[in-house]
């Protein structure tokens, strides 16, 4: 509750891990008002590589400060998994720490910031809290990887319903929801916060070099991002006498398999798997084309810093990237989700390099969108 004239929040999320939703709360709690918020933390755990940017003014609530569940426990949580019941792992073996941890504890919102385990962990604490917010990142009707956390889509949706508002990162993002659960809850879209001044220093914090045409891509290795397709491209490139570089800049759970794709296609010499890098934009910024391939995307943090560094930009027709690259390709070109498509959109700009530079005068207009000051206002006008 407010204490003297702040307002005390508390955000709730899984981890702080490589991500964009995890980059994107960083961002925003590095941009906070102090002096008028006091704002609380709950994470599962303390690890990641975002753990360490958190804002000394900001309170970490930790539920395990070991990252190794018992052996019981994590066979369980599996078997569980596997036949459909992993919310009744959460009911059993979380909701209890989770309220025993939150007691006493009383705030003026509460605000889940991530999708799937967030939110059903701020359905055990509603208590706590007067205002409740829940943040969407992602297209859940084409990318609906948060059903497993809940019973059924009907409890998933009630657990929206209980929010005063459902936060989307774009508009598509919103409709694509709505056709999934069409909730009765007030809905209101803030887009991610970028922070261009930043990230335009960042980039040029130290340079890397590059051999030939380049082009980056950057995002967890995981099956949403979809690495597999530009591999595949890749090959379609050399097999027709292109020699050109593909960095991706990233690490996650498939980076065996794609480094073993890699190796089976003989295109070793072209694609590179650069690993996790705290500094992205570096190598953003030297490349000639930036290319996202996902799946699916509620805004595409990475798609709006490549518009702050002024990139060229391919991308698949994901939703974010629609809204902020035009949907008739106005600040950057969209190819159909498949190889053939992608191959297409990224050979009009080595066949032409012109295009680069067109797409790049076209990225920096766009940037101009972004307004630090003006998302926090909107932030804070929900809280």
């Amino acid at each position: 509750m407010t204490c003297g004239n702040k307002k005390r929040i508390l955000f709730v999320m899984q981890s702080l891990y490589d991500g964009g939703a995890e980059k994107l709360l960083v961002d925003m709690l590095n941009n906070f008002d102090y002096s008028k918020y006091d704002i609380d933390l709950l994470l599962e755990h303390d690890f990641g590589n975002y753990a360490n940017l958190v804002p000394l003014e900001v309170r970490k609530i930790i539920l395990f400060y070991n990252i190794n569940r018992p052996l019981l426990e994590r066979m369980i949580g599996k078997i569980m998994s596997y036949f459909g019941l992993y919310y009744f792992y959460i009911l059993f073996f979380r909701r209890q720490i989770i309220i025993d941890k939150m007691k006493g504890e009383k705030y003026d919102t509460i605000i889940s910031f991530l999708e799937g385990r967030s939110l059903v962990y701020h359905s055990f604490i509603l208590k706590q809290g007067i205002r409740h917010l829940s943040w969407v990142h992602v297209d859940l009707f084409n990318f609906h990887w948060t059903k497993r956390y809940f019973k059924s889509n009907k409890h998933e949706k009630k657990c929206y319903e209980l929010m005063d508002d459902v936060i989307f990162v774009s508009n598509d993002a919103k409709n694509k929801f709505q056709q999934l659960f069409n909730v009765t809850t007030s809905t209101k879209v803030i887009y991610n916060l970028i922070d261009c001044k930043t990230i335009v220093l960042r980039a040029n914090e130290f340079k890397v070099e590059k051999r030939k045409f380049t082009v980056c891509l950057v995002g967890r290795l995981v099956r949403q991002k979809q690495f597999d397709s530009i591999i595949r491209v890749a090959r379609i490139f050399v097999d027709n006498g292109y020699d050109i570089d593909f960095w991706i800049v990233g690490a996650g759970c498939l980076e065996s398999d794609l480094s073993k794709m890699i190796h089976d296609l003989h295109l070793d010499d072209n694609v590179h798997l650069l690993g996790y890098k705290p500094n992205p934009y570096v190598y953003i910024k030297c490349a000639d084309l930036f290319v996202s391939c996902s799946l699916a995307e509620g805004f595409s943090l990475v798609v709006a810093e490549a518009l702050c560094l002024g990139k060229a930009i391919v991308s698949t027709k994901t939703v974010g990237p629609v809204e902020l690259l035009g949907s008739n390709s106005e600040y950057g070109v969209l190819a159909d989700n498949d190889d053939e498509s992608l191959y297409n959109a990224i050979k009009l700009f080595v066949n032409d390099y012109n295009k680069v530079f067109v797409y790049q005068d076209k990225a920096a207009k766009r940037s101009l969108m972004f307004d630090v000051e003006k998302t926090m206002n909107e932030i804070y006008s929900i809280l």
